[in-house]
């Protein structure tokens, strides 16, 4: 029998709950906040009494169901200049999906009266995404304490949405690295890695990136490492600019790199002491704006499930998340990679 009779009216209350910490002036309902706590109380008792599986299970999927929602802003952000995105239900294992393919087509000269040669244009392929599943898992001490049970309660929801986020980069930067290390999928001339980056070194891959694609690339990366990049540009252009034009580059967050258009990550730190962000600092991506044809495909099949457990010995509640997604990395040389490991926070 289901402990909570009314998931989803639970669910939108709890979505209120956490997105009034995060808009500035929002205000919240005593009641609302009754409700948080009245439902961890009754999941995690102030008298320490051992919680049931049960409604610890029931309650868990009310977090990852907000979770999920939370995080989706991070998850297309991160998406959007990477890859096709294609959500589908849950349970889904197997995606179709076109791969397009460059027409390239070429004239012949013929000698007169000969046959003329003929190049076949090709439309593209019918291809297939296979769904696996990405999992990591979280524990966390019981809600019991009424002062804080609120922001406890957000301070979850954050966590597990993180972890989805965290899931998704994970598994296509896994790809990008696998790619590097081969030196083949990703042409070394689109990768560089060292320290102290140079514009040239930059302007190369870019130009790159740009010919390949028929268009002005972006690069996507953290303020420091595109600061970094921007800084070094304008202390190369310094001595060859007016002086009523410098205070554009000194005054304003510089975007255009010249070769490409910077795209800042929000890219926030994971804890509230510590200088953990989502995304490396150190590394940004030179994609193709144009072509229709981003590096990776990727399926999202439903959102965050869990599996809970209870550690008997320490007390604590654990978490296995997992997220059903599959992807391809279609066009490698859409991509190019810049990682600057004299950049830090």
């Amino acid at each position: 029998m289901a402990f909570i009779k009314e998931a989803q009216k639970v669910q939108e209350l709890a979505l209120k709950v956490y997105n009034s910490s995060k808009i500035a002036g929002e205000t919240l309902n005593i009641e609302d906040e009754d409700a948080i706590k009245k439902l961890c109380s009754a999941v995690f008792s102030e008298d320490g009494e051992t919680p049931s599986l049960h409604k610890i299970h029931e309650f868990n999927n009310i977090i990852v169901k907000v979770a999920t929602k939370v995080s989706e802003p991070d998850v297309q952000q991160l998406l959007k200049y990477f890859a096709d995105v294609q959500n589908v239900p849950a349970g889904t294992q197997m995606v179709e999906h076109k791969k397009s393919i460059a027409k390239n087509i070429k004239n012949k000269w013929a000698a007169i009266g000969s046959a003329v040669s003929l190049k076949k244009v090709e439309t593209g392929g019918t291809e297939f995404i296979h769904v696996g599943i990405a999992q990591t898992g979280i524990t966390y001490d019981p809600i019991t304490n009424s002062k804080n049970q609120v922001e406890a309660f957000r301070e979850l929801v954050s966590d597990i949405a993180a972890a989805r986020v965290r899931l998704i980069y994970d598994t296509i930067m896994g790809l990008i690295e696998t790619a590097v290390s081969s030196n083949t999928t990703i042409p070394a001339k689109q990768v560089v890695n060292g320290a102290n980056v140079s514009i040239a070194q930059f302007d190369t891959v870019a130009n790159i990136l740009g010919r390949r694609t028929g268009s002005r690339p972006l690069f996507v990366a953290d303020r420091e490492l595109i600061t970094s990049i921007a800084s070094k540009k304008v202390t190369l252009v310094d001595n060859r600019l007016p002086d009523s034009l410098k205070l554009d580059y000194y005054n304003v967050e510089l975007t255009n790199l010249g070769t490409a258009d910077a795209i800042p990550l929000v890219n926030d730190f994971t804890t509230e002491t510590g200088f953990e962000t989502k995304f490396p600092v150190d590394t940004g991506y030179i994609l193709g704006s144009a072509n229709g044809r981003k590096p990776f495909s990727v399926a999202l099949a439903g959102g965050i499930t869990q599996d809970t457990e209870k550690d008997v010995e320490y007390g604590r509640i654990k978490v296995f998340i997992r997220q059903a997604l599959g992807v391809d990395f279609l066009y490698a040389g859409n991509i190019g990679v810049i990682k600057d490991t004299g950049v830090s926070i």
